[in-house]
């Protein structure tokens, strides 16, 4: 991706923001197995999907949001919030509609599987503490590094350039966990 070598952290907000999320392969496939047995699915069903799929929860969380009517000043923060304000139908046309990752990418898929295996985590550590809403901390520990996910699908070359830097020697700071 040519001229965003000047980019700073408002740059790429705004052009991630508008860009069409990939999601995995993995969640059209699942998607398509919990339709086959349709008549017994609840909503916590499809909200399962999202958490091995930052992407894909990303996606659906910004177009719940935007469909949430602003009279209800609040904002929604739980995969089974999202499955509730799109709808089933709605829920699946966005999966089936949606640009499929490429799965050569690995740098994406290790990012997607560090965070997949964050959420997992948030909501074991949520549920042994009685949390509320386990749901929401899932959520948050899914999508905290989605602005490095997103990297990854739209302009790898740039976290592959970091991570050169870092095993090279020449960065200041440590590799907290490496991607390839």
């Amino acid at each position: 991706m040519a001229g965003h070598d000047w980019w700073g952290a408002p740059q790429w907000a705004a052009y991630l923001e508008y860009m069409e999320l990939p999601i995995k392969a993995a969640s059209k496939d699942a998607l398509a197995r919990l339709e086959e047995g349709e008549e017994n699915r609840r909503g916590h069903d499809y909200a399962a999907l999202l958490f091995d799929d930052p992407l894909l929860a990303l996606r659906l969380l910004r177009e719940a949001n935007r469909r949430l009517p602003r009279h209800l000043a609040r904002d929604i923060t739980t995969p089974l919030g999202i499955v509730l304000a799109l709808g089933t139908e709605q829920f699946k046309r966005q999966v089936r509609d949606a640009p499929q990752a490429l799965e050569d990418n690995q740098g994406f898929m290790a990012a997607e599987r560090h965070a997949a295996r964050g959420a997992r985590i948030a909501f074991a550590w949520g549920s042994l503490h009685h949390d509320l809403d386990q749901g929401e901390l899932a959520l948050a520990a899914l999508l905290a590094d989605a602005g490095e996910i997103e990297l990854w699908a739209f302009a790898p070359e740039l976290p592959n350039k970091a991570l050169e830097e870092l095993h090279s020697g020449r960065a200041s700071r440590k590799i907290g966990r490496a991607h390839v």
